[in-house]
């Protein structure tokens, strides 16, 4: 009896104590410190609210890397499934998160092999990594993060791969993700279903300088891989694609053909099954496609 007299006790301390703003403000500031004592890259926070034991707002987040932008969003809404002290250990499972005005822009330079967020986030799975030129190094921790429901607002996606020459810009207005895991130490994102309404999405390929390594033999498995997205339902509505590809020769068209390397589809509705991306290669079981071309030329409802 005393021991969970004891417990309720320290329970409502806490309650009481993180509802404080000054307390949230001391909070923001050691879990910001904390992070960047732990990354490559540096993290701000404007603000943190806490309501235990399982609500956690943040407001003007922002991770950055050698001064570029890597991560920034207006807010971030978190609701945990197994309350605040899972995080302690590593792994979380969330409820809700909803995510509100948000950019995550990547870049790999010229002959380089890991992108700007790959630094990150490979140390945020396990402080003991380093990631170098030539992949990671150290004792690998697993590191699994789920979420019963995500809602993007306003959300952009940025990839600029130098090293491959591929540029792709993705806005999503609204979209709802049932996230059932993301492994970070293997790079993998597993969706169970992910819906996206008037995305538009801008795909550029040009000639890149991909990476050539000269030094000592490197094992496969210390080389990153590369991220991995797998969703058991896809679907678009009402979307836009514009797809430039200046590595083809431009060729004369004639009066009922379409450049498949220089094109914009509108009015784009896609169902797919077993859906996956990996870099540039997609795979997926399409139960519906439609669209229209500003030409004219409609495909509607492909099965």
């Amino acid at each position: 009896m005393l021991a969970m007299l004891f417990l309720l006790t320290i329970f409502f301390i806490l309650n009481f104590a993180l509802r404080i703003t000054q307390v949230q403000n001391w909070v923001s500031k050691r879990v910001v410190k904390v992070i960047n004592e732990d990354i490559n890259g540096n993290v701000s926070l404007g603000e943190i609210r806490i309501k235990f034991p399982s609500d956690i707002s943040l407001d003007d987040v922002l991770i950055s890397s050698d001064g570029d932008t890597v991560i920034a969003a207006s807010s971030i809404d978190i609701n945990l499934l197994s309350g605040i002290t899972s995080l302690i250990g590593g792994n979380a499972n969330f409820d809700n998160i909803e995510i509100t005005d948000a950019v995550v822009n990547v870049k790999r330079a010229e002959g380089a092999w890991v992108t700007n967020i790959d630094t990150i986030f490979q140390a945020i799975a396990s402080p003991n990594d380093t990631m170098t030129s030539n992949g990671v190094s150290g004792t690998k921790q697993p590191v699994e993060f789920s979420a019963k429901h995500v809602i993007l607002n306003n959300v952009r996606y940025i990839n600029d791969d130098k090293a491959y020459g591929n540029h792709h810009d993705i806005f999503v207005p609204y979209g709802e993700l049932s996230l059932e895991s993301l492994d970070v130490l293997s790079n993998v994102l597993t969706l169970s279903r992910a819906y996206f309404k008037t995305p538009i999405a801008k795909m550029k390929t040009y000639p890149g300088v991909e990476p050539v390594y000269d030094g000592p033999e490197i094992h496969s498995d210390s080389i990153p891989p590369k991220l991995k997205i797998v969703a058991e339902t896809m679907i678009v509505e009402d979307g836009i694609f514009e797809i430039l590809n200046t590595k083809a020769d431009k060729k004369e068209l004639g009066p009922y053909q379409i450049d498949l390397n220089d094109m914009k589809l509108e009015e784009v509705q896609i169902e797919m099954a077993d859906f996956s991306v990996r870099e540039n290669d997609f795979y997926g079981s399409p139960s519906l496609i439609s669209f229209k071309h500003p030409d004219g030329f409609i495909l509607n409802g492909l099965a």
